[in-house]
């Protein structure tokens, strides 16, 4: 028991001592450093990048400007290719399609509809004045007086010159031989007794005028009238048309005998009875006449007539006599003005309108736009459907063709809507942008590249297009396969590398600014 050696305790020395790390151990230890992790961040930057740069997983395109290939290129993957010939004819049939764009100007038929409003109203207030009248001569246009035939003036002078005729066939030397003839008024006379009354004696005889007795005696019978009125025809130079104006007038003088021509003398004289007394004959002779019992006095003079345009204002007036109907007039020209303001008005269209022949775009003072046929514009075309909505609505039609005589006027050299270039230019472009694309298809199986002849560009853009086309494109797990790849080899380059530079040329890594252009060069090229 006593011979065994006892167990000796380590010395302290010893228990310092430990043994060096392992590979591994000493990569984990060295990776935990800031400047080793720095340097480790920056490669992982360069690889990202070359990844990006070289595609990111994506496939190549495999064929080349010019290459020529050894078999036929088919269509594996169906696409359609865009018809740029037939796309473009569109564009520009758009483009002569498109609306043009106007500017309106709604202030012009506004005021011209607040004008029209006025001037009604001012000419249906009291009282008639020269304001007034001047006024009415904008709205009222006389009809055109009927030109009087060449013939007239000659024929008017020939019946003014006959009364004078008349009077002077009857002279003084003849008034014997026409003192028992009647005179020509009797031919008007409203009653039988003064149409019987024989005719006065002439000038001198007047002492020796015939009582009763006398004259039931003294009456000539039909045949001696008509023989009297014979027998003084040659003695006469007057017309017939003579008798007719001295009818009109007053009784002319004893002295001037009757148209020998009057065919209501003899019938006159014919149709009293042979046995019945005519009155006795009034005397004209101033000097036998009492003025107190015969004198009449003149009536005043008639007022002068009212012209043809005075009359129309009157019934003017009194069509819009009420505020009621006034106001009734009002609301209906509010009402016909209201489309008009709203599209404007244009007596044509200008030379520069090469756009849409049917419809327009118009901009009112709101910056809105509104499409609008032309029909709608043009005044020769609006106004047809004015003047019925004006004989329609407002009454009677007398006023209504009145007033729209008078805008018809107004509205014949009126535009309101400018052609704006930069706005339908504008339009035009949205027109041409709004074309779909006209498109080719390709099926699978049709010819795109021949064997034996080199690739153009024609042809390598129907390879560019198949090859682009969604049927053509991998999948998500082939694009993460290539991914994986394309990562794996970049980490196993950069891995070689690192060690290379590690043990061969330490200095690189030691020295930060020298490893950051080594990897910028890399990442470059």
């Amino acid at each position: 028991m006593h011979n065994v050696t006892p167990k000796r305790p380590k010395t302290p020395r010893v228990a310092r001592l430990e043994l060096p790390p392992g590979l591994f151990e000493a990569a984990f230890d060295r990776l935990q450093q800031r400047d080793v992790l720095l340097r480790l961040a920056l490669c992982v930057v360069a690889a990202t990048i070359m990844w990006a740069i070289t595609g990111a997983g994506k496939r190549p395109f495999p064929y080349r400007l010019g290459d020529t290939p050894m078999r036929n290129i088919v269509v594996r993957y169906p696409f359609s290719k865009e018809d740029k010939t037939k796309t473009d004819q569109l564009k520009e049939v758009a483009k002569s399609q498109a609306r043009c764009v106007y500017i309106n100007n709604e202030d012009v038929l506004t005021n011209l509809r607040e004008e029209l409003k006025n001037k009604v109203v001012a000419l249906t207030q009291p009282p008639i004045d020269n304001k007034t009248r001047t006024l009415w001569q904008e709205f009222y246009a006389a009809p055109p007086a009927a030109k009087p035939p060449e013939s007239a003036p000659a024929a008017a002078k020939s019946k003014d010159a006959a009364p004078q005729e008349s009077h002077n066939v009857a002279a003084p030397n003849q008034s014997a031989s026409l003192a028992g003839a009647p005179l020509p008024f009797v031919l008007v006379s409203t009653s039988a007794e003064s149409a019987a009354t024989p005719a006065p004696p002439a000038d001198g005889a007047a002492s020796d005028a015939p009582t009763a007795d006398q004259t039931a005696a003294d009456k000539p019978t039909a045949s001696d009238a008509a023989g009297s009125n014979n027998a003084s025809a040659p003695e006469s130079a007057a017309p017939t048309q003579a008798a007719t104006p001295a009818a009109n007038d007053s009784p002319p003088p004893a002295e001037a005998g009757p148209s020998p021509d009057t065919p209501t003398t003899d019938k006159t004289t014919t149709d009293a009875a042979p046995n019945e007394t005519p009155p006795e004959p009034k005397t004209t002779d101033p000097k036998t006449t009492d003025p107190k019992t015969t004198e009449v006095q003149p009536a005043p003079p008639p007022p002068p007539p009212k012209t043809a345009a005075e009359l129309a204002l009157d019934e003017f007036r009194a069509a819009l006599s009420s505020d009621e109907k006034i106001n009734e007039f009002k609301t209906v020209v509010d009402g016909l003005f209201a489309p008009l303001i709203k599209h404007g008005l244009i007596d044509a269209l200008p030379p520069r309108h090469d756009g849409n022949q049917l419809q327009i775009r118009v901009l009112d003072s709101r910056r809105g736009t509104s499409v609008f046929d032309i029909s709608e514009v043009l005044i020769g075309e609006v106004m047809p459907t004015v003047k019925q909505e004006f004989t329609v609505k407002v009454a009677p039609k007398f006023v209504s063709d009145i007033c729209f005589e008078w805008l018809r006027k107004k509205l014949q050299d009126t535009n309101t809507l400018t052609l704006d270039a930069e706005l339908t230019k504008q339009s035009k472009d949205a027109d041409a942008d709004a074309v779909q694309t006209v498109m080719i298809g390709f099926q699978q199986g049709m010819p795109l590249a021949p064997a034996g002849e080199p690739i153009d560009r024609d042809r390598m853009e129907l390879l560019r297009l198949e090859f682009n086309s969604p049927d053509a494109q991998p999948s998500w797990f082939d694009r993460l396969t290539r991914t994986a790849a394309i990562g794996g080899m970049f980490v196993a380059l950069f891995t070689l590398c690192g060690f290379y530079i590690t043990f061969r040329e330490p200095r690189l890594i030691s020295s930060l600014a020298k490893f950051s252009m080594l990897l910028s060069m890399v990442t470059l090229t």
